[in-house]
């Protein structure tokens, strides 16, 4: 399917780079294999330089179905808003009529943006289970444990990216995302210095209002942070294993980037501060019963069947707890 479409790969490699040349060949390294699609790395050889792009493959019609929201959704977002945290895609490939009898398993397919340098992360134990940290995965140098100080940045980040994108007026927002899916990736030299989003599945508003009076936004707003506090802690132990819930620090790392978020959507004049300091007030008014009624609402539209679930009511008491210490 790439060879079919290697105009739009050559339109995309004029785009990635500013000088031009011919094409001398490609290689493809299969990454990872996803629940609904999969990722490789196309390296395009042009006079002794390299261009890599991600390859997303679907295989199935439901892979085919979330690639293609996928590649609306990162294309959307990088139209729409001032600043960029997904990956740029070039272009979206689906078969034609024919295409199943030709023995191409091939579905779909859409080129983006290779993110050089990001890398998955994923909480780990340490200490025969005793200690929790977050492990950054790296193939090339080898896998590394982050400080203390940089698993809070990373959270800040992540909190930071989610809430630039939501929207403070009709409540859209990117969701659903989990970290056990390695949706976030982070670029870390001798410090975390930057953390993307690679995946969009949905785009828009989880909660509705029958009316739409100004208070429904702080109330819509205050559920977009119970939700995000609460999914941030969830991801799975080195990736695969059984359900994972991060430490306490996760909590107030993610307050703060999820006032970051805020504040630079004011900046941006895509958020009023009035909006802002009124949302202020209320956190700071807020009872330990206003934190517990908040997040009994958040933890009761979740899936009863999702697996995550049994953790997040196991520990929600203490996490509403950390949310009074908080905003207190």
């Amino acid at each position: 399917m790439l060879l079919v479409h290697l105009d739009l790969l050559l339109e995309a490699i004029a785009c990635s780079t500013v000088d031009s040349a011919d094409l001398d060949g490609l290689d493809i390294i299969v990454e990872k294999h996803g629940s609904d699609y999969h990722p490789a790395r196309v390296i395009a050889e042009m006079a002794g330089r390299q261009v890599s792009f991600v390859a997303n493959v679907a295989l199935t019609e439901r892979g085919l179905v979330r690639l293609t929201q996928d590649f609306h959704w990162l294309n959307y977002l990088n139209h729409q808003f001032p600043k960029c945290f997904v990956p740029r895609v070039h272009f979206l490939a689906q078969p034609d009529e024919n295409a199943s009898d030709s023995g191409n398993p091939v579905l779909g397919m859409f080129i983006g943006e290779w993110l050089e340098g990001y890398h998955e992360f994923h909480l780990t134990t340490q200490e025969q289970g005793k200690k929790q940290a977050i492990v950054l995965w790296n193939t090339e140098a080898g896998n590394s444990v982050l400080s203390s100080e940089d698993a809070g940045e990373l959270y800040r980040k992540a909190a930071f990216v989610l809430t630039y994108y939501y929207n403070v007026f009709d409540f859209a927002e990117v969701f659903p995302w989990h970290n056990a899916a390695g949706d976030f990736v982070v670029r870390r030299n001798s410090e975390i210095t930057d953390v993307r989003l690679v995946t969009v599945r949905q785009y828009g508003a989880r909660v509705s209002f029958p009316d739409d009076a100004p208070e429904n936004r702080v109330t819509a707003c205050l559920a977009f942070l119970a939700n995000l506090t609460i999914r941030m802690r969830l991801d799975r132990f080195d990736g695969t294993g059984e359900v994972a819930w991060a430490d306490e620090q996760c909590v107030a790392a993610t307050a703060q980037g999820f006032l970051q978020g805020l504040r630079d959507q004011v900046s941006e004049g895509r958020c009023d501060p009035d909006f802002l300091q009124g949302l202020l007030k209320a956190l700071e008014s807020m009872s330990p019963s206003d934190w517990a009624e908040l997040f009994r609402e958040v933890v009761d539209s979740y899936d009863p069947d999702a697996p995550d679930l049994p953790i997040v009511r196991r520990h929600l008491v203490e996490h509403i707890l950390k949310m009074t210490e908080v905003f207190g």
